[in-house]
């Protein structure tokens, strides 16, 4: 492993040398690999291979060394480009007379900046992988992740079969034109719903705040922005002012330059006495807006010596210096940073937590940016405005905030950082292109050819291909994990069954979670590059990462909102850049069925109010996690009031827990919560505890890490003889071991993938309080256990989605314990349901629905989809032997909604067969017994069983 690592340093650092004074020396931009190859042999006895310039484009960055292929005499030789602007430098200006130095100095500092890259990236391979696998191994799959394939020469064809030339793009009546001529459409296009937005142009408006010059030029030349738009403007005016501010507009109306221009702007003015936080909810959001921040640092010759970094889970703990010695990564980013991007989670656990390593950098905090602000609903909305007040204790910063599709987007700011004076911007003023909108369903297809399957993606990998051919950069959004891997190997499936258009197979990616830290960077790379031409990701990607001028959204089913569904269609189509936005309601979900049966209504802009919970006992958490941080004073009563806890209750002398520290006047943490108490405090509803899952290779050599899986989705993905899926690859699940935390695979070529035939128990374990409704009927609270369990697991054919067989396999079972409530039915409605012809699983799993999103609409402090769960469990699934309706809340920390049930009952009941009563629509939908977050899709749900069901209950209440 280290020959290997050593030939690398060597062979790179003469590969610097060449290529830098090449570059400089002819001011050329493309650079044949071949004879750099003999050259860098005959001088220095390495041979630099392909794999080399591969592994070199993934440690340095793809916007410092990029790799193609270009056709010299009528055969294919690989060029790279070494971008020497981007590679930072500091040059000194040399003395007067040092005529060596003013020759050398740009090129040598070049050189020692870019092997310096290389190297700090080759260290924390090493340490990411140190203990895992073998780096030799980690190396080759870099090597082959960033070679591009040698293009084949009928891709350089002009046919109507064959791929687009790269400069051309069809528009989009004539790309759809085209769809509706291939022999695979059969009317699925839905015309009723079809919409299409006129372009707008753009509106600009003038600052009356100072910016400095140096910065108006970094931001021309990086981002040729040479105007504002009118919202950038009046938002960047407040900023500059000192007002805290929330920006509500359309996706990719430019928001990250309202908060770049003034903390560029606070750093010049006040260099040493200034630093800033920006929270994001995703890593690769963090990531994105990181690599932007520097490159403008760089522009800007006063801040090149300023710190940006992110700080995450990914952040390694201990990283080795040039000179060899081991230190603390995260103190030294702590030490230097003067921005950093992080999340809630590593403010809430890492950073708040060690108060007198960060006191330095808190107290010359100064903006606080917060992206995304929709995200933070419900009790997680909750858990971070909490950890934001626990921020102000030390610092008194001013916030800005970045929000989408919602209703009250001031309102909600305010109540997430508790500042009052919060100005709002949600005039849009950037253009947008002309958007087409439609509906397809996919049904039409299925019927067609007279299939009844679990929802086929033939569709979906037709329409991908004729975007690729015709050159549209696309992405297709994908609800779980394993759609978007089905969706990926359908698309490449496709592709090779048309030779002439293989040699588009590197132009798509999978992006999801689970993929390791180093993955997901190449994927980001490569996407905002433009090097991908498609992208079939999860919702990771629906947020307002920077992906470059898209021509078209594919939507894989019905996305479970409207702002879900706005935020993913805004993601293609900017500035004056027509684009579509296409929803493929498959055939699996009733949800999509809903669609298609009021096709009207789905591209309506209607958005709900964004909404924060406030659940005593999750600020009594953060009671105890602020007085770990700093102990809470005696006169400290305006900090517990923003907990939302009465000051004088909240200070008594039993303060929820608190230990009453007498000699200083002030409250402490609870001794039983430390030593950590963020640890006992999580803010998901899922939590993170680190499955990996490792490929083995062979006997001689160790196993190579393939992803790493919170809990809850590893429960789902892998048991013993399933098909793990990654990239587009189907491996075989050969062991599973929970005490390790860690699942071996194998490759395997096969034409089927595994479902896991699973359940979820939810079963009292303890009773608290109950309501006594009537004689035989009473509903109770307490202790809830809820029991997740893959008891086997479906072979489905790829291509058909038909099942082939069904195999019996028990897997270990996760089990959390949480607070709810529940009422046993008694058996003799329960022989009335059966007697009616109705499953009485089909009837509780609708009632249980319709009882929840009930209870969340009376309860109002929390979001349904979030905050509250339920059995949903597959028809093949065995209920318990009493059958009962239950509600348990996701959050450990969280006891509200259910216990305030209680007292409610009745009216919660009556309130729920009213809801079904007056929904109009034939066998359920979002108003009265489909669930959003139904983990099976709203499927074997009886609304009329429940009706029945409602209805028996509440007569014998009034009884």
């Amino acid at each position: 492993m280290e020959d290997h690592v050593a030939r690398l340093r060597h062979i790179f650092k003469s590969f610097a040398t060449v290529s830098v004074f090449l570059s400089l020396k002819s001011d050329q931009s493309e650079t044949e690999f071949a004879p750099i190859s003999k050259t860098i042999h005959q001088s220095s006895g390495y041979k630099l291979t392909e794999d080399d310039l591969g592994v070199f484009r993934g440690l340095v960055g793809v916007d410092i060394l990029d790799l193609f292929w270009k056709l010299c005499e009528e055969e294919y030789q690989l060029f790279y480009t070494l971008r020497t602007k981007a590679i930072p430098t500091a040059v000194q200006k040399p003395a007067n007379g040092a005529k060596r130095q003013r020759i050398y100095a740009e090129p040598v500092q070049m050189i020692t900046t870019l092997v310096g890259i290389f190297n700090s990236s080759l260290d924390s391979l090493q340490k990411e992988h140190s203990t895992k696998i073998n780096v030799d191994n980690a190396l080759q799959q870099m090597a082959r992740n960033n070679l591009p394939p040698v293009p084949q020469q009928s891709c350089h064809q002009q046919s109507d079969n064959t791929i687009e030339d790269s400069e051309t793009r069809p528009s989009v009546e004539q790309f759809l034109e085209d769809l509706r001529s291939q022999p695979f459409y059969h009317q699925q296009i839905v015309d009723k719903a079809t919409r299409h937005l006129e372009a707008s142009p753009a509106r600009h408006g003038n600052l009356t705040a100072a910016v400095d010059s140096s910065i108006w030029t970094a931001i021309s030349e990086q981002r040729g922005i040479t105007q504002l738009y009118t919202h950038q403007a009046k938002a960047i005016d407040y900023i500059l002012q000192s007002h805290s501010v929330v920006i509500s507009t359309s996706t990719a109306s430019g928001k990250s330059a309202i908060y770049q221009i003034p903390i560029l702007q606070q750093l010049l003015d006040d260099p040493e006495g200034s630093t800033v936080l920006l929270l994001f909810p995703t890593k690769a959001l963090a990531q994105d807006q990181a690599a932007a921040l520097q490159q403008l640092f760089l522009n800007i010759p006063q801040l090149r010596n300023k710190m940006v970094s992110t700080l995450d889970g990914d952040t390694p703990s201990q990283r080795t210096s040039s000179n060899g010695v081991s230190q603390s990564e995260r103190q030294r980013i702590r030490s230097n940073a003067s921005v950093i991007l992080t999340n809630p989670d590593t403010l809430h656990c890492a950073m708040l937590p060690n108060t007198s390593g960060w006191l330095g950098f808190w107290k010359r905090l100064k903006m606080v940016v917060i992206d995304e602000l929709h995200i933070y609903q419900g009790q997680f909305g909750q858990h971070v405005g909490h950890i934001l007040s626990r921020l102000q204790r030390f610092c008194s910063p001013r916030f800005i905030a970045c929000s989408a599709t919602t209703s009250n987007p001031q309102e909600h700011m305010q109540k997430l950082t508790n500042c009052s004076n919060v100005c709002l911007v949600s005039e849009d003023g950037s253009p947008h292109g002309k958007r087409t909108m439609l509906l397809w369903d996919s049904l039409k297809n299925i019927r067609h050819n007279n299939e009844l399957s679990e929802g086929s993606f033939g569709d979906i990998a037709n329409i991908a291909v004729r975007l690729l051919a015709r050159n549209m950069r696309t992405i297709v959004f994908c609800k779980y994990r394993q759609t978007c891997e089905l969706v990926f190997r359908e698309i490449n499936d496709c592709l090779r069954e048309h030779s002439q258009l293989r040699g588009l197979q590197s132009q798509v990616m999978s992006y999801r979670g689970g993929y390791t830290a180093t993955e997901r960077r190449q994927i980001e790379q490569q996407l905002f590059s433009g090097a991908l031409r498609m992208v079939v990701a999860t919702s990771a990607l629906e947020l307002g990462i920077d992906v470059g001028s898209l021509d078209a959204v594919i939507m894989v089913g019905v996305p479970l909102s409207s702002a879900s569904l706005w935020q993913q269609a805004g993601r293609a189509g900017r500035q004056q850049q027509c684009a579509l936005a296409m929803v493929v309601a498959t055939a699996a979900s009733p949800f999509d069925r809903q669609a298609l049966a009021n096709p009207g209504e789905l591209f309506a802009r209607t958005f709900a109010p964004a909404a924060i919970a406030t659940e005593p006992s999750i600020a009594a958490a953060h009671l105890h996690c602020a007085a770990f941080e700093m102990p809470i004073s005696a006169s400290c009563n305006a900090f517990v009031q923003q907990l939302g806890i009465d000051g004088t209750a909240a200070l008594g002398e039993d303060a929820r827990g608190l230990l009453w520290d007498a000699p200083r006047n002030q409250w402490c943490c609870a001794l039983e919560l430390k030593p950590w108490p963020p640890l006992k405090t999580p803010i998901r509803a899922v939590q993170q505890t680190e499955w990996t899952v490792v490929l083995a290779t062979s006997s001689a050599s160790p196993m190579l890490l393939l992803e790493e899986l919170d809990s809850w989705h590893a429960l789902f993905t892998l048991y013993e003889g399933g098909i793990f899926l990654h990239r587009g690859q189907t491996y075989s699940i050969d062991l599973v071991d929970p005490d390790l935390r860690a699942a071996v695979v194998s490759h395997t070529d096969v034409t089927w993938f595994t479902r896991p035939r699973d359940r979820q128990d939810a079963v009292p374990a303890a009773v608290d309080k109950s309501a006594q409704l009537s004689e035989q009927l009473a509903l109770n609270y307490g202790q809830v256990d809820v029991t997740a369990t893959v008891f086997g697991y479906r072979r489905v054919d790829a291509r058909s989605k038909r099942v082939l067989e069904v195999v019996e396999h028990k897997s270990p079972s996760l089990t959390t314990s949480t607070k709810g409530i529940w009422m046993d039915i008694p058996l003799c409605i329960a022989r009335n349901i059966s007697a009616a012809g109705h499953d009485i699983e089909a009837t509780i799993h609708a009632a249980q629905h319709a009882f929840l999103i009930a209870l969340a609409a009376i309860a109002s402090t929390c979001v349904a989809a979030t905050d509250l769960g339920t059995e949903c469990k597959s028809p093949m699934a065995q209920r318990s032997k009493i059958p009962r309706l239950i509600i348990y809340e996701k959050s450990a920390c969280s006891s509200g909604p259910t216990l305030r049930a209680l007292p409610r009952a009745q009216s919660i009941l009556s309130s729920t067969l009213t809801r079904i009563e007056e929904c109009l629509c034939d066998e359920g939908c979002t108003s009265c017994v489909f669930l959003t977050t139904c983990s099976e899709q709203n499927q074997c749900a009886d609304k009329r069983g429940a009706l029945l069901l409602l209805q028996q209950l509440c007569a014998l209440i009034v009884d």
